[in-house]
């Protein structure tokens, strides 16, 4: 046993703890310790097995193994306290019959090459399998470190399979624009892929890296860098790069014009017979009717294709009267309104201090129209909501004041894009059974309630009036504008 002191004075006899290490070593390939404190007494329990060199300054102790045995080292701190204590194996090593043994182990590894270098046997060439690489790594591990190593890699024609498998998979997952590319033992994943779901965008991008990544042995990555056969570079890049690029978030796409088309008509009830009208069209059951002072009939609606050839036939022999057609294009899940009333006078008397005195006050009579269409998704239907709002004169008093109604309607069709919905009895003859009593003044107008009131066939319940309203879906407002432009003969 050896013992080399280094004096100095203590004053703390401090008992700190002894750390225990295990080395094994080869013998004539030294191994140099790093050290938290400055080494002073170091003992040797066999110098002949394993003897060491002290680099005091530097913190540090190189142990030099010289052959087969067992040993330790035990080294003190200055102030002379046990601080590390290292059991220490030295194994002789014959690298001729190391590299024998792994040519026999690894002999059917096709691509393998076992070369001795100075003191250390080394496992290199380009492996053509993963698997073949851990079998490769897994026969290393008998083996010391200081005596083998493993330099070995993928071949290009092995990355290059790998990278195509990937790319196959990811393209199966609906990603075509990705491409995988084996550079340098890496695989960088490239391309474009969708943005994911709000919250989690890069869901995609995550998929297909995950997706890349089971085809990497782990054998190759981790496995190989834990133990040691492989160093990985701190900082480096991993083996799958991922260069994937999350498409920008789309543009809302613009909601969808409807051209709402309305033909007030009134229509012979002999030829309304053979109108060819649908009365089973997709009409939901929502209708209500709200009746303040007067009297309304039922009222019924239905469907109609090809309006226009039917309806100038129509008026063509006599049978239909248009009192008025609108168009509005409107936005979808946007309300629009067409309104058609007049402003009439009405007379009302007021009493102050005994006298009575007479005014003139103004009030809308005629027919209001809300509509709020919305398309159907993957449909070229139309929902329509359509509230009515009819105000009319029913009666006048002896004063010649007029009594006028009020009548809410709310239905909800279901029309498909260019067809016609039919709706009749929102006004009914006997609102006009006092036409011959309204003044002049008010009969002349050109109201369509007052031109429909001046209909004797109305009168004389041989006609009816009926609304027809025809939604169509438009692509762009262009298009609707080149209608309206066609329509007024605009250039």
């Amino acid at each position: 046993m050896i013992i080399l002191g280094w004096s100095h004075q203590s004053f703390s006899q401090e008992k700190l703890p002894v750390k225990a290490m295990i080395e094994t070593l080869t013998a004539g390939v030294t191994k140099t310790i790093d050290l938290d404190f400055t080494p002073g007494n170091i003992i040797v329990g066999n110098p002949s097995v394993c003897n060491f060199i002290a680099l005091r300054e530097q913190k540090q102790i190189t142990l030099v193994p010289k052959k087969n045995g067992n040993t330790s080292v035990t080294i003190q701190d200055l102030e002379k306290r046990n601080r590390v204590v290292i059991t220490i194996t030295v194994i002789v090593s014959d690298r001729a019959k190391v590299a024998a043994e792994l040519r026999d182990l690894l002999k059917d590894v096709e691509g393998v090459k076992i070369k001795i270098i100075g003191k250390k046997v080394l496992i290199d060439g380009e492996i053509l399998l993963p698997a073949h690489l851990n079998r490769i790594i897994t026969v290393a591990n008998q083996y010391s470190k200081e005596e083998l190593g493993v330099i070995a890699t993928l071949s290009p024609v092995a990355q290059k399979i790998i990278a195509d498998k990937m790319q196959e998979d990811i393209h199966k997952m609906g990603h075509k624009e990705v491409r995988v590319r084996a550079v340098n033992q890496k695989f960088l994943v490239e391309g474009t892929v969708e943005r994911g779901p709000d919250g989690d965008e890069n869901r995609n991008a995550v998929l297909a890296i995950e997706t890349a990544k089971t085809y990497v042995p782990d054998i190759f990555v981790t496995q190989a860098e834990k133990e040691g056969v492989i160093e990985k570079p701190s900082g480096g890049p991993p083996v799958v790069v991922n260069l994937l690029v999350v498409k920008a978030k789309p543009a809302a796409q613009p909601e969808k014009l409807v051209r709402i088309t309305t033909h007030y008509v009134e229509l012979s009830k002999n030829y309304a017979k053979n109108f060819a009208f649908n009365w089973s069209p997709g009409i939901q059951d929502e209708s209500t009717i709200e009746l303040k002072k007067g009297n309304l009939a039922t009222t019924v609606t239905a469907t109609v294709s090809s309006l226009i050839p039917k309806l100038n036939k129509a008026k063509t022999h006599g049978h239909a009267r248009v009192l008025e057609s609108s168009t509005l294009v409107v936005q979808n899940n946007s309300t629009g309104k067409l309104e058609n009333a007049t402003q009439i006078p009405i007379t009302v008397f007021s009493t102050s201090g005994g006298a009575t005195q007479q005014g003139t006050e103004f009030q809308d009579v005629g027919l209001t129209m809300e509509i709020l269409p919305t398309t159907l998704e993957d449909s070229t239907q139309v929902r329509l909501n359509i509230a009515f709002k009819l105000k009319a004169v029913i009666d006048f008093n002896e004063r010649g004041q007029p009594s006028i109604s009020l009548n809410n309607i709310n239905t909800v069709l279901i029309v498909n894009s260019g067809e016609s919905a039919a709706i009749g009895g929102i006004v009914s003859n006997n609102l006009a059974s006092n036409y011959n009593r309204i003044p002049s003044s008010l009969a002349n107008n050109e109201n369509l309630l007052f031109n429909l009131y001046r209909s004797k066939s109305f009168q004389n319940n041989k006609s009816q009036f009926v609304i027809f309203v025809t939604p169509e879906i438009l692509q762009t407002a262009s298009e609707g504008a080149k209608d309206l432009k066609r329509k007024f003969r605009v250039k």
